[in-house]
């Protein structure tokens, strides 16, 4: 794997083990340059390790609503998930639905980002 997988996954420390089969569909759906570049900016990806461990990962480049790093686990014995960094713990919800912060971006360093 390269590109967009290389360098947004971090599968290896949540499966425990290589997988022994991908299927990978990928498509240059946002930004025309990475394109030209002969690399893609969507990717899905679909792992499967040795004993049966199913992974799906969903990358892009880009988001329009900030910068998004989401993981989520599940399995027999429940789930574990690790949300988007913001702003604040603040979430209001009303009738009309929910708001929380926007998503804290990080320059990288462990500052933000200006």
């Amino acid at each position: 794997m390269g590109g967009v997988e290389k360098d947004d996954c971090a599968w290896g420390w949540l499966l425990g083990e290589e997988p022994v089969e991908v299927f990978a569909s990928a498509s240059c759906l946002v930004d025309p340059a990475i394109g030209a570049a002969g690399d893609v900016d969507t990717a899905r990806t679909l792992l499967r390790t040795g004993t049966g461990r199913l992974c799906v990962i969903s990358n892009t480049r880009r988001s329009g609503y900030g910068y998004d790093q989401r993981i989520e686990a599940y399995g027999s014995a429940g789930t574990v998930r690790a949300d988007n960094v913001l702003m604040s713990t603040v979430t209001t919800c009303t009738e009309s639905g929910s708001a929380s912060d926007a998503y804290l971006v990080t320059n990288g360093k462990g500052g933000e980002s200006g």
